[in-house]
């Protein structure tokens, strides 16, 4: 993809990101950050799930079905970035706790500073691999993407709760808005580089993005105490990776070719396969509750 396009479509990421998330900082209130206060048990297996053991099973994943080189390093980068912005509405929308969600995912994005160079490290030793990326890049994008219009969404809605209520909506339709423009603009002139790429990628490599979707949704899952939904909350948390660290860490490792190579089929595959947990989910928790009300 020409790195023009590339711009173009970082741009529109980054508008849409930064107004999506200030409007879901309008929603939030302060009580909503302190969610772990009285379940610190909970805040450590959430980020042993998502910081640990899912980057361990990427690992364990490579190390035994060799997938090409290139796949191998895009699926470590993918596994170090956690707190993937844009999915916060959708984790909502489908039954996530709001909370819990808001909570661990603001944690995520902070401690992405050290967790992302730590994990890098260890799978770039251990997959002989050199990634290249800037702390001071990430610090930037953590601050402008997350910890920034959130803050000012929850002390606008702080202090000005009405107003808050007023333009929630409309902040949140400008962002949708500018995200479906820059994704069809992407297709438009990128489609048949876009199905290349899909199509490119060997058996082997889809496998093992498939696998590794599948056991990052089972870890959070387990991971997360009973209630249905805090299981679902952290199994999407632990599955969904944060696409624009993970394109800036790759394509400065490698070509932009290669970085895109391994990203967007994993997006692909990750939005299919959530969206049918989400699915099987919601029929699970239907089908419990027409057998309470039966009993």
């Amino acid at each position: 993809m020409p790195k023009e396009y590339m711009n173009y479509l970082g741009l529109a990421l980054t508008i849409s990101v930064i107004f999506q998330m200030f409007a879901q900082g309008l929603t939030y209130s302060y009580d909503d950050l302190f969610f772990f206060r009285k379940r610190r048990g909970l805040l450590l297996r959430s980020l042993v799930a998502v910081d640990v053991v899912v980057p361990l099973c990427a690992f364990l994943l490579i190390y035994f079905l060799h997938p090409p080189k290139h796949v191998a390093a895009g699926l470590a980068i993918l596994v170090s970035c956690p707190a993937a912005p844009l999915h916060l509405q959708r984790i909502q929308q489908a039954g996530g706790k709001r909370e819990y969600l808001v909570s661990l995912h603001l944690i995520l994005a902070i401690l992405s500073l050290i967790t992302i160079p730590i994990t890098l490290g260890l799978m770039s030793l251990a997959l002989d691999f050199k990634p290249a990326y800037s702390i001071m890049l990430i610090t930037k994008m953590v601050m402008l993407l997350v910890v920034v219009p959130v803050s000012l969404g929850i002390f606008i809605r702080s202090k000005v709760p009405l107003l808050a209520a007023h333009i929630q909506k409309t902040i949140r339709v400008i962002g949708f808005t500018v995200l479906l423009l820059g994704i069809f603009f992407l297709v438009i002139y990128t489609f048949e580089l876009m199905l290349k790429k899909l199509l490119d990628m060997d058996f082997l490599s889809y496998l093992v993005i498939i696998l590794m979707i599948c056991m990052a949704l089972t870890i959070g899952y387990f991971m997360a105490p009973k209630e249905p939904e805090e299981r679902m909350t952290l199994a999407l948390e632990s599955a969904a990776r944060h696409p624009g660290f993970a394109l800036l860490i790759a394509s400065t490792s490698f070509t932009f070719d290669k970085a895109e190579a391994i990203l967007i089929p994993y997006l692909f595959v990750f939005i299919i396969i959530s969206g049918l947990y989400i699915q099987w989910e919601k029929q699970r928790l239907k089908k419990s509750a027409s057998m309470l009300l039966k009993k």
